[in-house]
C-alpha cells in the first residue's frame, strides 16, 4: 500500500460524523457460497470538513518537521499546500455531492467473491441500494460517478446500483460483463444470514467488514498453496522455508475453523475493534499464538532497525523508514490489544492506539510526501525555473 493511500484511508477511518445509521439492506440477491467479505460504509456520515481539517493539520505539522526552519521554501510550501483543499478532499466532496446529495444514496457495499478472484475477473463489486423513491435521473447520477471513477461495468438489478471495476491484471471488460451476466442475472438462492447478522449487529457503525464461512474459497486456496509450495521451497533458504512452512500449516486450519470475522468502527467511540470467531477454542489458541509470535518478531525487527539507524546516523528527513517512523510503528503495535476469549479473538485499538495510528499516518504518509515535494522544488530552483 502506498503512503498516499495510507494517509487517505487513515483520514477516512478517523473522521466520520455521528449520524445514526440504518440496518443492512437486503443483500441476499448478491450473497452466495463464494462470498468472502462484505464492507459496508455509511456515505451520509462522511465528515468532509473534518477530513479537510485533519489533512491541513497533518500537512502543516509535516512541513514544520520535515523542512529546515531557515529554508525560504518552508513558508511558500505552507502557503501553497494549505491555500486550497487537497485533491482527495475535492474528490470526496464531488462523490458526496453526486451520490449522496443528488443521488440520495445513504450507504455503499463492497462485496468480494472467491470465484471472481480465482478466475481473475475482478477484485470486488460495489453495490449501492437504490434510494427509496429515486428518479431515473438520480440513479443515472450514481452510475455516472461509477464511470467517472474508472468503473465501466455498471447495471441496476435486484434493488442495487452495481459497479464493477476493470483492472489490467484481471479480465477484459467483455469477459467481466459475461461473468456478471451469468452470476447476477437471477438473485442468489444461497443466503448468507451470518454475514447479514454481523452487519445488523452494529446498526450505528460507520464502517464494517463482515466475513462469513469461506469453505469453497478455502478449498481453492489450499490447491493454490499446494502448487506453490515446491516453488517457494526452492527459492528460500532452509531457515526461512522452515518458518514459512510452519505458517502455511496453520492457514488451512484457520480457514476450516473460521466461523466469522467482524471489524467495526462505531460512531461516538474513539476506537477500532474487530472479532474473529472460530469453530473451536483450540483453533483460536493456535491463531492467537501465531499472531503474538509474529508481533514479537516484528518488534524485534523494529528494534534492530532502530539500532541500525542510530549507528548509521541516517538523515531523519530522508524518505524511508526513519527512526521516527519505526518508533511510530512500534508504538501502534504495542497499542493494539489482542485477547483470546474462548473461541473468539478480540482486537482493540483504544483512544491511545488511535493517536498512535494518527502518528503512523503522519510519519509514513505526510512527511515523506512533503519531503519529496520539497526536494522537487529545490531541484527546480537549481534549474533557474521562474518562481
Amino acid at each position: 500500500m502506498s503512503r498516499l493511500r495510507l494517509l487517505v484511508i487513515g483520514s477516512l477511518c478517523l473522521f466520520f460524523s455521528v449520524r445514526p445509521a440504518a440496518f443492512a439492506a437486503d443483500l441476499s440477491p448478491y450473497l452466495d457460497s463464494q462470498t468472502i467479505a462484505v464492507v459496508k460504509i455509511n456515505l451520509k456520515q462522511l465528515d468532509i470538513p473534518g477530513i479537510q481539517k485533519y489533512q491541513e493539520s497533518t500537512l502543516k505539522k509535516a512541513i514544520e518537521e520535515a523542512i529546515p526552519a531557515n529554508d525560504p521554501l518552508k513558508s511558500r510550501m505552507l502557503t501553497n499546500m494549505l491555500a486550497e483543499p487537497a485533491p482527495v478532499v475535492d474528490f470526496l466532496q464531488a462523490i458526496y455531492n453526486d451520490i449522496v446529495v443528488t443521488g440520495k444514496a445513504e450507504e455503499v457495499y463492497v462485496i468480494v467473491y472467491g470465484d471472481a478472484l480465482m478466475k481473475k475477473m475482478f477484485p470486488a463489486l460495489l453495490a449501492i441500494p437504490v434510494p427509496k423513491g429515486a428518479s431515473q435521473a438520480q440513479i443515472d447520477t450514481i452510475r455516472m460517478q461509477y464511470l467517472n471513477g474508472g468503473i465501466p461495468v455498471t447495471f441496476v438489478r435486484h434493488g442495487f446500483i452495481v459497479g464493477i471495476p476493470v483492472m489490467p491484471q484481471f479480465a477484459t471488460q467483455k469477459k467481466i460483463m459475461a461473468f456478471a451476466r451469468e452470476k447476477f442475472m437471477e438473485p442468489s438462492s444461497q443466503s448468507r444470514p451470518e454475514i447479514v447478522a454481523l452487519l445488523d449487529s452494529q446498526p450505528n457503525a460507520l464502517l464494517q467488514i463482515a466475513v462469513g464461512r469461506i469453505d469453497q474459497f478455502q478449498k481453492d486456496v489450499d490447491a493454490q498453496i499446494k502448487a506453490l509450495k515446491m516453488i517457494w521451497k526452492m527459492s528460500m533458504t532452509p531457515d526461512v522455508w522452515k518458518i514459512t512452512e510452519e505458517r502455511l500449516q496453520i492457514v488451512p486450519a484457520i480457514f476450516q475453523g473460521l466461523d466469522s470475522f467482524h471489524f467495526v468502527y462505531d460512531y461516538g467511540k474513539p476506537e477500532l475493534q474487530s472479532v474473529i470467531r472460530l469453530k473451536d477454542e483450540s483453533t483460536a489458541a493456535s491463531l492467537h499464538k501465531m499472531i503474538m509470535d509474529t508481533k514479537k518478531q516484528g518488534e524485534e525487527f523494529v528494534d534492530k532497525m532502530r539500532v541500525m539507524k542510530d549507528y548509521l546516523d541516517v538523515d531523519p528527513r530522508s524518505p524511508g523508514m526513519t527512526k521516527e517512523q519505526l518508533a511510530a510503528v512500534k508504538n501502534l503495535d504495542r497499542s493494539t490489544q489482542i485477547k483470546q476469549q474462548g473461541n473468539e479473538l478480540k482486537f482493540l485499538l483504544d483512544s491511545a492506539g488511535m493517536e498512535a495510528l494518527k502518528t503512523v499516518i503522519s510519519e509514513l504518509g505526510a512527511k515523506p510526501s512533503v519531503f519529496r515535494s520539497y526536494q522537487f522544488m529545490k531541484e527546480f530552483e537549481k534549474l533557474g525555473s521562474p518562481q
